[in-house]
């Protein structure tokens, strides 16, 4: 059976778990904190289910990152677009509050700056598709739409670009999200991890293998971690708890048993800490 066809859930399940999360808005956070605890490492599948088979909107698994309002907010705009149960579309947000102040919305997260920055490290961490994307950036509008109808938010589109990232700092070279409570240890590691490579500890990508015989010419191992300390590039992980360090080329910079080089958010600070300013620019 491909993996696509594989459920942990049987649909009558997911559909009734679906229907428990979308009709409980005000103890959404709350449910979505339970089954992350309960499903733990399956919950990715889980929430796959209730997407496919239970018809809830994918952006949903975003309620689970917000403050207990937007939360709230988030889940309940979200209910009311819901897929029908027949699989047919349910209202859409310009059918609920205009066509004009849809698109306004629209525009207003679209050329905020912390919404592209935001994006940005959506597009550049690994393993995230394009499909992904555009849900994260959907709840981001949908929390928007649902703060100006059921708040009366005038600035309802700022606010949820607040919401999504106020939290983060995306100074690290490559625009990462990055918690900001731990932003100051993440930099301070990062420096230390750049300035530890050496070719001993670092994969050689082979353009820039040693010169030989048959390789006369190629740059040598050094002038690969040189290039790679002057422009790093550092993205979020699949599960967003870390980062990855990439090179130029946009390829994985990898230690000597081929395995990435990897910053974790919850690394300590560095007892002899002295953050590389460098760090705190994006290039």
């Amino acid at each position: 059976m491909p993996p696509e066809s594989q459920h942990l859930l049987a649909s009558g399940i997911a559909a009734g778990m679906a229907d428990k999360l979308a009709g409980d808005p005000e103890n959404a956070l709350g449910n979505i904190k339970a089954l992350q605890a309960q499903y733990g490492q399956a919950t990715p599948q889980v929430w796959k289910d209730l997407v496919t088979q239970g018809r809830l909107p994918a952006a949903y698994e975003a309620v689970g990152t917000l403050d207990p309002e937007n939360a709230t907010l988030l889940a309940r705009g979200l209910g009311e677009v819901r897929l029908k149960k027949d699989g047919t579309p349910g209202k859409t947000w310009p059918d609920l509050i205009g066509k004009t102040p849809a698109s306004d919305i629209q525009k207003a997260i679209v050329g905020d700056s912390d919404a592209q920055a935001f994006r940005t490290s959506l597009e550049r961490q690994y393993g995230m598709t394009a499909t992904r994307i555009d849900e994260v950036m959907s709840s981001m509008e949908t929390l928007a739409y649902a703060r100006q109808v059921y708040r009366g938010d005038p600035s309802a589109a700022a606010t949820a670009v607040k919401a999504f990232t106020s939290k983060y700092d995306f100074g690290m070279p490559g625009g990462p999200r990055v918690p900001s409570a731990n932003y100051p240890a993440v930099a301070a590691n990062g420096g230390q991890i750049l300035g530890a490579r050496t070719p001993q500890n670092t994969f050689i990508p082979p353009d820039f293998a040693e010169p030989g015989p048959a390789q006369a010419g190629r740059p040598e191992p050094q002038v690969y971690l040189d290039l790679l300390r002057a422009k790093p590039m550092w993205v979020n992980a699949p599960g967003s708890d870390a980062l990855l360090l990439m090179d130029s080329k946009g390829r994985l910079v990898r230690d000597e048993t081929y395995q990435p080089i990897t910053l974790p958010f919850s690394a300590a600070m560095p007892a002899d800490a002295g953050v590389d300013t460098t760090m705190s620019v994006p290039y």
